[in-house]
């Protein structure tokens, strides 16, 4: 058994964009598919070199023509690890064709505004690990992520906890260190 959603979205002057989730079983693993394929995107791409020592600057341009696409493929897996408590374990992996390949393209498209952190870079892979009350702490659960941009070679690693103070009053602490 599994899922599957399809959608659609468009605006005058505004992107157009084609979206397909698919969510499945096979066995003990869910895995997820997520495909976005995007048209009429207004924002600035850049292409050549970017080298500060030389003055050398990329090229800005737009292609609002082309259909771009982004994918998300993940695997999940929970599981008991006593009587009471349980853990899930996670891994993804994110193609993002509107992302770059080079940094200094990626740099350049940050400083302007045409990126998002997280969206700038063609290739991420992430993993997770989340423990939802583990033994006596009925009240708190641990959620650790790591992510990392494969383009770029940079990575960021989190670990998050979350306590039930009253009802559905919560706080939540976290840490995180990047890399590269």
């Amino acid at each position: 058994s599994g899922e599957a959603a399809l959608s659609l979205q468009t605006r005058r002057n505004q992107a157009q964009r084609i979206g397909f989730d698919l969510g499945t079983g096979l066995g003990p693993i869910d895995l997820n598919i997520e495909t976005a394929l995007s048209r009429r995107v207004t924002r600035t791409f850049f292409k050549g070199d970017f080298d500060i020592d030389t003055l050398t600057f990329p090229e800005a341009y737009k292609e609002e023509d082309r259909w771009y696409s982004q994918s998300v493929l993940g695997l999940q897996y929970s599981f008991n690890y006593s009587d009471e408590d349980s853990a899930t374990v996670g891994v993804e992996g994110f193609w993002n064709e509107m992302g770059y390949e080079d940094r200094g393209l990626e740099f350049i498209s940050l400083v302007s505004g045409q990126s998002h952190v997280l969206y700038s870079g063609r290739q991420y892979v992430g993993a997770y690990v989340h423990l939802l009350n583990p033994g006596a702490w009925n009240d708190s659960s641990f959620f650790a992520t790591a992510v990392q941009n494969i383009s770029d070679k940079t990575a960021l690693l989190r670990l998050t906890v979350t306590h039930t103070l009253y009802k559905q009053i919560s706080l939540e602490a976290y840490v995180s260190r990047c890399f590269g």
